[in-house]
Order: C-alpha cells, then sequence, then structure tokens
C-alpha cells in the first residue's frame, strides 16, 4: 500500500495493479494503517483513495479468500482483517474520499459504501457480482440500510450487473461523476471545500453523518460475516463454483498466450 502526503492531504494508492487492485488481508491492514496515520495527524484533512486506470478495486482476492478458508482461518481473515478496516473509515475524523477511474467491484464498491465522497470518471464502472461465484455482497447488504438503500443493493447484488458511471450518481453510490480529463479538477474543488472548513466542526458532522452506520451497519456487517463463514463458505454451491471460476481463469490464461504465440 502507497501513501503520499499532499500539504494536509493523504493520498492512499491501491497498488495490487496485476490483480485488478483486488484486496487481501495485507491490503486491508495496509489501508487501516493509512486511515490510522491521518487520524492521527492534525495537519490531515483528507484521505484520498485511489486505484488505477483500469481498476479501482476489483474486491476481495479470491485467491487469499480460498487460502484463508481452507486453512480453516477465513473467520479470522473477514472479522480481524477486513472489517476493522471499514470500521476505521466509518470512525475517522477525515473525510475520506475515493477517486474511481475503472472498475469497483464486491469488496471495492464496499469501500465507497463506507467513503464519505466519491468522485467516478465516466469510465468507471460498478457490479456487486459475488453470488456468480457463490458467496454475498456481506458489508454492502448489512451496511446498505445506513449507508445507501434497499433498492440500490437490490438492482447491484441481485442480478450481479454491471451499471455506469451515471447510473451510479442517480442512485447516490458516486457524489461527483466527470470527464477523465477533469479528473484532477474535481479533486482539487473538492479538497479546496474542505480545507475551507473548520476541523472539528467537520469531524462532529462526519460522525452525526455516519452515526448509525457506526451503531447498526458495523454490528450487522459483523453478523453477515460470521454468517458467510458458517453457513455459506461451507456448502458446497460455493466450493463448486470457485472451482468453475479458476477452471475458466485457467482456460481464458490459455487462450489468451495461445493467441499471442
Amino acid at each position: 500500500m502507497k501513501t503520499a502526503e499532499e500539504v494536509d492531504v493523504l493520498h492512499v494508492y491501491l497498488d495490487r495493479g496485476a490483480k485488478l487492485n483486488a484486496m487481501d488481508r495485507a491490503a486491508w491492514e495496509g489501508l487501516a494503517t493509512a486511515i490510522g496515520t491521518a487520524d492521527a495527524s492534525p495537519l490531515i484533512r483528507s484521505l484520498v483513495i485511489h486505484g488505477d486506470p483500469r481498476a479501482f478495486c476489483a474486491g476481495n482476492d479470491i485467491n487469499a479468500m480460498v487460502e484463508a478458508q481452507a486453512k480453516g482461518d477465513d473467520l479470522e481473515y473477514f472479522l480481524r482483517g477486513m472489517l476493522p478496516t471499514f470500521e476505521m473509515m466509518a470512525r475517522s475524523r477525515v473525510p475520506i474520499i475515493s477517486v474511481v477511474e475503472g472498475i469497483a467491484f464486491g469488496g471495492g464498491l464496499e469501500i465507497l459504501c463506507f467513503s464519505d465522497l466519491v468522485i467516478a470518471t465516466q469510465n468507471a464502472s460498478f457490479a456487486l457480482p459475488e453470488t456468480r461465484i457463490g458467496v454475498w455482497a456481506t458489508i454492502y447488504l448489512a451496511a446498505c440500510s445506513t449507508a445507501s438503500n434497499r433498492r440500490t443493493g437490490a438492482k447491484l447484488a441481485l442480478p450481479g450487473q454491471r451499471i455506469t458511471a451515471a447510473e451510479s450518481l442517480r442512485l447516490g453510490i458516486s457524489t461527483h461523476v466527470c470527464q477523465e480529463e477533469d479528473l484532477d479538477t474535481v479533486l482539487k474543488d473538492v479538497l479546496d471545500g474542505i480545507r475551507a472548513t473548520k476541523p472539528e466542526a467537520t469531524a462532529r458532522t462526519k460522525a452525526w453523518l455516519n452515526r448509525d452506520l457506526i451503531s447498526t451497519g458495523l454490528p450487522r456487517c459483523h453478523e453477515a460475516l460470521t454468517e458467510l463463514c458458517h453457513e455459506t463458505l461451507t456448502q458446497p454451491e460455493y466450493h463448486n463454483a470457485v472451482t468453475a471460476y479458476f477452471a475458466a481463469s485457467r482456460l481464458r490464461s490459455t487462450t489468451a498466450k495461445e493467441a499471442s504465440a
């Protein structure tokens, strides 16, 4: 996880580009560490999470998730590795801004759910495709009643289809949508707006905005992740779907190598 300070802004860069910035435990913990750094500094007024032009974040790294489940460490992975990051996002005193240029799928969209502001470029796309591999969008569905709404959750999670940046704005997933060439200007305007506010008033505003998310959403996330580990990851449906997913991935890789030979 790469970070860079720019005056009063901490920029965080998801840097697993070869995996479309899919998150493993180290990545979740790296993001949590960056949030803790921002909260500990009286100089930092905003935290910005970046992906890359191909992907903001493709969600949880399926390999890491399968490995944890095979070792019997899945509950540890989700409750001690991933969930604390979302709790830190919700409780952070500084506004958290996510910048989405490519895909934001699964856990990537869940990062947006816990972000305070989301700036998306026109080529961004959003989806909750977890049910296609026999799991479900635990964090989003547990928190959507306090961070989004039921209809949006149903639209994303039940068919698992992509939506566009424009639709994400209409549904309230994104707060800003712009052309790629205007991204820096829009981000600067947002950061300048935050700079113009007073830190204590901003922190209290965020605390009240996230009050229900913290008191209701986070306990429900814990409950949903526990159910996922105890009742979903133990089922044949999940194991069969993951086996088929890896088989399809190997076939795509082989076909691509043959095409380039």
